[in-house]
């Protein structure tokens, strides 16, 4: 039986639900979308200007209509990801301006090669089940930098990407692209292997180009994360609950709004709230509160049955060190046990604004040993067990017994770290853990394999591109 937990109670996630419906109804949102303003109109919610109060009865139907189960491919149209229940998968963290060169050590801003070094560790990593463009590259012009990213990342792996896009324009040009790949606009439809991430404004403020977004990928029936963020004590209140009910009316909203533009439309929800760390400023991500507002928010996903992205993997340290593992573990495991279905985050050191890929691989070793502890205990072999038990006897051994020799390697054996003793870790070299961390990403980076990208494809992406000035054509 799978280990899962819940921070809520049935009654406190009743609670929440009941105090996101009275917020939604009586303070309401801004909303900055014409399109938007008038589906929510005719659909019978309160307007003044762009302030929308939306009565509960639509929030409930929206709930009803929200696709319970999400189905995502990789880029060969197999299935990669259901999102449901608590089925849960890892992926990496984006918008990062700075990265941590894995060669120097150096810490500099982020480019698009950072992206494809990161892109194609990411494919090579068992436990990385989805990868979303590591950084925000500044070594291209930033109006088009979301979609430098998306190809920087689409070009190297065949798993799921979740991407941001600045604006309307860039994601239909993304959808294109990512429709080369599909074959065609229906089969990419039809079997996603991308996922539309926006956000609103905490607080309660949803902006022209967030909604926008929102609307075309449910018109076209694209999935799309609508994941507001707030800062306890910031943009939201200095309080776990109160957290966890803003961030409930800003998801909702965006659900309302995609449910009125497409019944139906696959929608995954989710939200987080990051307290505010009043000594400078800056987001404090390796806190316990992050860390249970983030569980806490899970088990009222899970009453409603909607998919959930939430955050896992990330730490405050400035470099890859022990308060840096120490963060990661306990963010991953709590976001793990509570059963989000997508866990984003792995890469991000220094309050989500530094990337580093040997986060990443050492964020793999590290969810290893989490997706074992939450597979439990298997009591089905009780009979079997009894009877090795019974044969072996009082001062007996188990080591020569056909039952170890057929289960031994069903225990867990790490890649990274080190189980040898003294002398034998001397022998190979007295490698601490960062170094070891260093070495495997290096020899994953060195021994990377795919497939080029045919020149039909690179062709078409190019062709697509055409239309705007600063983009230079790419080669496979």
């Amino acid at each position: 039986m799978k280990s899962f937990f819940s921070t809520l109670s049935e009654n406190e996630i009743t609670r929440i639900h009941y105090a996101t419906l009275d917020i939604l109804k009586n303070t309401g949102s801004h909303v900055f979308n014409e399109e938007a303003l008038n589906l929510l109109k005719r659909a019978g919610c309160k307007i003044n200007g762009n302030l929308v109060k939306v009565p509960p009865h639509l929030v409930e139907k929206s709930i009803l209509t929200a696709p319970k189960q999400i189905t995502i491919f990789n880029r060969n149209s197999k299935v990669a990801m259901l999102l449901e229940d608590k089925n849960i998968y890892f992926g990496t963290g984006p918008t990062t301006p700075f990265s941590l060169d894995v060669f120097t050590g150096e810490r500099r801003m982020t480019t698009v090669e950072d992206i494809e070094l990161h892109t194609k560790v990411s494919e090579s990593l068992g436990n990385v089940d989805f990868v979303m463009p590591m950084g925000s590259a500044t070594n291209v012009a930033n109006e088009i930098s979301d979609i430098y990213e998306f190809i920087s990342t689409v070009k190297y792996t065949l798993k799921p990407i979740p991407f941001i896009t600045w604006n309307k324009k860039n994601l239909k040009t993304v959808i294109e692209i990512a429709s080369i790949f599909s074959g065609s606009m229906d089969n990419l439809v039809e079997k996603p292997f991308i996922i539309q991430f926006s956000e609103p404004t905490s607080p309660l403020t949803h902006t022209k180009d967030a909604v926008d977004k929102l609307l075309y990928s449910a018109e076209i029936g694209i999935p799309v994360a609508y994941f507001p963020c707030n800062t306890l004590g910031g943009t939201g209140p200095m309080s776990i609950y109160g957290s966890i009910v803003q961030s409930n009316a800003e998801s909702l909203m965006g659900l309302v709004m995609s449910q009125l533009k497409r019944e139906g439309a696959p929608f995954i929800i989710g939200g987080c709230g990051i307290p505010l760390n009043m000594s400078n400023g800056l987001l404090s991500v390796g806190s316990p509160e992050y860390y249970l507002t983030m569980s806490a928010y899970a088990a009222v996903c899970q009453y409603y049955k909607i998919p959930m992205f939430g955050l896992g993997s990330q730490s405050d340290s400035k470099v890859i060190d022990e308060q840096a593992a120490i963060e990661m573990t306990l963010h991953t495991l709590m976001s793990a046990l509570a059963g989000i279905n997508m866990i984003d985050g792995l890469a991000q050191l220094e309050s989500c604004i530094l990337g580093s890929i040997e986060m990443v691989v050492l964020s793999d070793e590290v969810i290893e040993i989490i997706k074992r502890l939450i597979n439990g205990v298997d009591t089905g072999s009780d009979k079997e067990i009894r009877k090795l038990i019974n044969e072996v006897g009082p001062g007996g051994q188990y080591v020569s017994q056909e039952h170890t020799l057929n289960n031994f390697k069903s225990a867990w054996f790490p890649t990274l770290f080190d189980r040898n003793n003294f002398s034998r870790w001397k022998q190979e070299g007295s490698l601490d853990l960062k170094q070891r961390l260093n070495k495997k990403t290096r020899d994953i980076i060195d021994n990377y394999q795919m497939e080029d990208l045919s020149k039909e494809t690179m062709g078409g992406i190019n062709q697509i591109m055409a239309q705007y000035n600063n983009f230079s054509s790419l080669s496979s």
